[in-house]
């Protein structure tokens, strides 16, 4: 039984957007025919950068494909695995008493500020594990983005 992949022309980074937003206000869904991430949201939502849920004759037809949020637990391994990369023992030092307990990962950013290169490999790290994690699901999905 040989299930097709679907082909997409999907943007990665707004899907990046879309794993890491907050749940609480909108869902996130990515249409199975145009490739495009819409989101339903009870609020109006200022994130430009990706579709408004179906407005179009063209999006009445979509196929909805409902993207899963990141969950804390993953977002936490992500910092972990970033602390354990981290040369400067007095930083590491700083960000594992940053992540232990409530509110981890502002504390986690916060220590982050003062250490501008440090910060920017963070975002490069979380980048890469968010993309890991998405081609993960699109290939259980069977979805090829384009």
């Amino acid at each position: 039984m040989g299930m097709n992949k679907i082909k997409l022309p999907i943007d990665l980074n707004k899907l990046i957007i879309a794993f890491e937003a907050d749940r609480s206000v909108s869902d996130y869904y990515l249409g199975l025919k145009s490739g495009k991430i819409y989101y339903v949201s009870e609020w109006d939502s200022d994130e430009e950068v990706l579709e408004e849920q179906p407005e179009n004759e063209s999006d009445e037809d979509e196929d909805w494909l409902f993207i899963p949020p990141l969950s804390s637990h993953e977002g936490y391994q992500i910092m972990v695995d970033f602390i354990d990369t981290v040369q400067n023992k007095r930083l590491r030092e700083k960000l594992h008493l940053a992540i232990d307990g409530q509110d981890a990962f502002s504390r986690f950013k916060n220590v982050l500020i003062d250490y501008p290169h440090e910060r920017e490999r963070w975002f490069q790290f979380e980048k890469a594990q968010l993309f890991k994690k998405i081609q993960a699901w699109l290939e259980e999905e069977r979805v090829e983005p384009l």
